[in-house]
């Protein structure tokens, strides 16, 4: 079989990561780049290589996840500098909600009471002279 000469055109510093990458793990770019082509012909590849190229789907699961794992990042550090005060304030939210819940029954009991009075048969008053 004759051998042919394939170029390709990348940037200079991926080019230059891989094959640093390449010489690191005992092999070099060339054998790398021959290996990939018979593997894809083979069908020993991820389906996800014949895709013209990625979808928007794929970039935003991407996104989100790149955002969700910074958000926990944050939310852990948040809660590792501030957890106890965090929680001091959110007992105290609970105490005012509990509270408010409270006053609201104490509102509807006694609304109760004057409607049922309001509602209730006249009483017939004595007049004394």
């Amino acid at each position: 079989m004759v051998s042919k000469l394939a170029t390709f055109r990348t940037d200079d510093e991926t080019w230059d990561s891989f094959q640093a990458k390449a010489k690191r793990n005992g092999t070099n770019a060339s054998a790398l780049l021959q290996r990939f082509v018979r593997d894809y012909l083979d069908d020993k590849l991820d389906s996800r290589i014949d895709s013209p190229a990625v979808s928007d789907v794929d970039i935003q699961a991407m996104i989100d996840d790149a955002i969700s794992a910074k958000l926990s990042e944050i939310k852990d550090e948040i809660k590792e500098e501030y957890g106890a005060g965090f929680q001091g304030i959110s007992a105290n939210i609970t105490d005012l909600l509990q509270q408010r819940d409270r006053e609201i029954d104490e509102l509807r009991q006694a609304i109760a009471a004057l409607t049922s009075e309001a509602t209730a048969p006249a009483k017939k008053l004595k007049i004394v002279a």
